[in-house]
């Protein structure tokens, strides 16, 4: 008989080995012959592949209709606004379920500029077409897509040289975002720290007076209208933002001054304009509602909650009439969370002139 390991031989046996498999002719025979080359256990040389986004940009699509027009492209109205957040919507979803796309907002965003799905792309001051103050943002890219705020990165839009118009290299629109120390707590006003201050190894630096700081103070001195566009937390994942739109707001003062890191910035000081819908202000007396307690009652509040947490918000009980009259409702009263389809034989609490 020919001898097993002279078919094929056993690289990791050992002459001093005492193990009773190296004796064994199948075991012999089914050891793997090493290959030359880099040694068993070392890392691999060969780098990882990095999925591109830029690979799922439709680069060429000549069939392609968006349906609008290059009117519409430039002035929007409020259904091609919606289109477009829904379109783009569509896009990002389906890219998030792509395990091969590390980033779908950004190739939803690409996609879009690149087949031009967006409207209002020209810059301008004052009201967006389509626009309504209060309309709530879920990324930049929605508002830079719709017109309301085109820089994608920087929290200052304005005209450039090339753009601007008769009013001049103006700002157009603002974003708070927590990066700086603004002051957001009022709903009429804002006060809004200038873009820059640090170097690009991250160290404090003093901010200029150029690009969005000098546009910024070009408005004060015109008396142009801002848009501001409040960012706050998104409820539901802290993690997020989400962006309300506040309407448009007036500069009416800026100063330059040292900052607590010694470097020196400039804040400018906003004032809501009169007449307009309530934006930030809602969502400010929401926010209130939802964590005011028996500690710290509201005017004519009754009973906090109603429902008994059967809603996800409470429904407080709220007499400003007869404030003097505290009495909660009857021990019977039951909260249904669907409309009543029957009544039943208990009486009824209604007020005695109701007007059907």
């Amino acid at each position: 008989m020919v001898n097993p390991e002279a078919i094929v031989p056993y690289v990791g046996s050992n002459n001093n080995s005492s193990d009773a498999h190296d004796d064994d002719p199948i075991t012999t025979l089914t050891k793997p012959k090493r290959r030359p080359g880099r040694p068993k256990g070392s890392p691999s040389k060969k780098k990882p592949k990095i999925p591109d986004p830029k690979m799922k940009l439709v680069k060429s699509c000549p069939n392609f209709d968006s349906g609008i027009t290059e009117e519409e492209k430039q002035n929007g109205n409020k259904e091609l606004v919606d289109s477009v957040l829904i379109r783009f919507d569509a896009l990002r979803r389906r890219f998030k379920q792509l395990e091969d796309v590390p980033a779908p907002v950004t190739s939803a965003q690409s996609n879009c500029t690149q087949l031009e799905v967006r409207t209002n792309w020209q810059k301008r001051s004052g009201p967006v077409p389509g626009v309504e103050v209060g309309d709530i943002f879920y990324n930049r890219v929605e508002m830079c897509l719709v017109g309301l705020h085109i820089q994608f990165v920087s929290g200052i839009d304005y005209f450039g040289k090339k753009d601007a118009g008769k009013e001049g290299c103006v700002a157009t629109s603002v974003v708070t975002s927590g990066y700086y120390d603004d002051s957001t707590s009022d709903v009429d006003s804002l006060v809004y720290t200038g873009q820059g201050g640090k170097s690009k190894d991250d160290a404090p630096c003093d901010q200029k007076l150029e690009k969005g700081n000098l546009a910024l103070q070009a408005s004060h001195e015109k008396g142009t209208d801002v848009r501001v566009i409040r960012g706050l937390e998104d409820p539901r994942d802290s993690t997020k933002k989400i962006f309300i739109y506040d309407g448009l707001y007036k500069v009416e003062a800026f100063t330059e001054r040292e900052n607590a890191k010694g470097s020196v910035e400039f804040k400018f000081y906003l004032a809501r304009k009169h007449g307009q819908p309530s934006g930030y202000a809602i969502w400010k007396e929401v926010e209130r509602l939802k964590t005011h307690g028996l500690d710290n009652p509201r005017k004519g509040l009754v009973l906090p909650d109603i429902c008994l947490g059967c809603e996800n918000l409470p429904v407080p009980v709220v007499n400003e009439v007869d404030e003097e009259d505290k009495s909660s409702p009857p021990a019977y009263f039951e909260y249904q969370k669907s409309s009543l389809d029957s009544f039943t034989d208990r009486p009824l609490i209604t007020c005695s002139n109701c007007i059907a």
